[in-house]
């Protein structure tokens, strides 16, 4: 499991690609440090943030909406970046659709395009980060299934595009046979080849 793995301090935030999406934004992959960190988001440019953890939750709310005092429920409004979360173990345990849910979600927050009323405060394209709780296993897996198939000529292999984000995100090479985990290096292959058998629900 990533929490058990969690020996070698990483970045919060690394940089893996531009020119991505309509808008030609930035890709980041990072943890839960960089991605509840605002000024870092803000650092960044970093407007869309796609969680992959069934186990971190993070509050972005900045501007409250209908609160009353006294009253029990949790705290919702709005936020100075959207949101999106697919909650993967980081493991043995995740339908290999959920890694197929979290491409998906990617690529539509990527395209995504809002109207001009007050309750979509955050119209601007920006870059994205996709982040785990250890950004080195369900982040790194989600973000390069993405980009090896919206990329192939860029990235044309997908195992060298996880040396690659491996290398960018600071981890050991002693590290590599253990993260990304086995359960979820065999959800991005099994999606990969879902992809390949022509199964997928975009294309390059």
């Amino acid at each position: 499991m990533e929490d058990l793995m969690e020996n070698t301090a990483l970045a919060p935030l690394t940089h893996i690609a531009d020119g991505i999406g309509v808008d030609k934004v930035a890709l980041y992959v990072g943890d839960q440090i960089g991605a509840s960190d605002d000024s870092l988001l803000r650092r960044h440019q970093i407007v869309n943030v796609l969680n992959c953890a069934v186990n971190c939750d993070i509050n972005y709310v900045d501007e409250t909406l209908d609160l009353k005092p006294g009253r029990a429920n949790r705290e919702f409004g709005f936020a100075s970046v959207r949101t999106a979360k697919i909650g993967m173990i980081d493991g043995e345990g995740n339908d290999p659709m959920l890694m197929f849910a979290a491409v998906h979600i990617l690529q539509g927050m990527l395209h995504q395009r809002f109207p001009a009323k007050a309750s979509y405060p955050v119209k601007q394209p920006g870059n994205v980060l996709v982040h785990c709780r250890g950004g080195r296993s369900r982040s790194v897996a989600v973000a390069a299934l993405y980009l090896s198939h919206m990329f192939p000529e860029r990235w044309p292999n997908l195992f060298g595009l996880i040396d690659e984000i491996r290398d960018k995100r600071g981890i050991p090479k002693g590290e590599f046979g253990r993260v990304p985990t086995p359960g979820i290096l065999r959800n991005m292959v099994e999606v990969h080849e879902m992809f390949r058998s022509g199964r997928a629900l975009f294309y390059p």
